[in-house]
């Protein structure tokens, strides 16, 4: 039987014959017109409730706009000033390895030579003064801090190009390595040592705070020439002196 969409009665066989049937017999509405009125209701609530989600979304996309915009300034800034630092930083570099360019060599070794030359052969005790006191390669031309580290590792390995092998690593706190080659003898390794260490203030300043060199057990010695302390490192050297 029908329910009435208003008052919600249900219609009964006995009332087709006092009322239409289109109408409810309690409160007498039209069942058609009345659904369509309820119909209508419900699309106007439909639509105010899209038009509040609407609005309530285009307030919130509002405000989140000066919020981006404010961190992607920032943003845009920091990257802009990272890439000013490093085009400096390249700018700095590039002259100071054209400022510094390596002398000529002024001690040499012969490539076909694998036993020490005649300064060095009378006497494993006794060698040339030459060995104890800085090369005038280095004493003639003081190192300032900017620069200082290139050069020492360009006229190491050029120089003495026979017996050691130098190179930096790191970054900030730089380290100064060396490796010895077949043809390196102890007073060989004595006179690399001396040479560095007459420009070791010059190194240091331009940020070289780690010497490492191989020793006699195998590995290398590293020394801190900020606090003078030594230890050995676990890496094994390609060549080293042994007792």
């Amino acid at each position: 039987m029908k329910q009435c969409p208003k008052c919600k009665y249900t219609r009964k066989s006995s009332d087709d014959k006092f009322t239409p049937l289109t109408e409810c017999p309690s409160c007498g509405v039209i069942y058609a017109k009345y659904e369509r009125f309820l119909e209508q209701q419900r699309e106007q609530q439909k639509a105010k409730q899209k038009d509040a989600e609407d609005t309530e979304k285009t307030t919130q996309q509002k405000a989140s706009i000066p919020f981006k915009k404010k961190y992607t300034k920032r943003l845009m800034c920091v990257i802009a000033a990272f890439g000013v630092i490093i085009i400096f930083y390249i700018v700095g570099t590039s002259q100071n390895n054209k400022s510094y360019a390596p002398q000529a060599p002024k001690h040499s070794y012969s490539s076909s030579t694998s036993k020490p030359s005649s300064s060095y052969s009378a006497s494993k005790h006794s060698y040339s003064s030459s060995a104890s006191k800085p090369s005038s390669s280095y004493s003639a031309n003081p190192y300032s801090s900017s620069g200082a580290a290139e050069k020492v590792v360009s006229i190491l390995n050029i120089s003495y190009g026979n017996v050691c092998h130098a190179e930096l690593t790191g970054i900030f706190s730089k380290t100064l390595k060396i490796d010895w080659t077949r043809n390196t003898v102890k007073l060989h390794a004595i006179k690399v040592l001396a040479e560095i260490g007459s420009v070791k203030k010059g190194l240091y300043k331009d940020g070289v705070r780690y010497f490492q060199f191989p020793n006699n057990a195998g590995t290398y010695n590293v020394i801190d020439w900020k606090t003078g302390q030594k230890k050995s490192t676990s890496e094994r050297a390609k060549y080293y002196f042994s007792d």
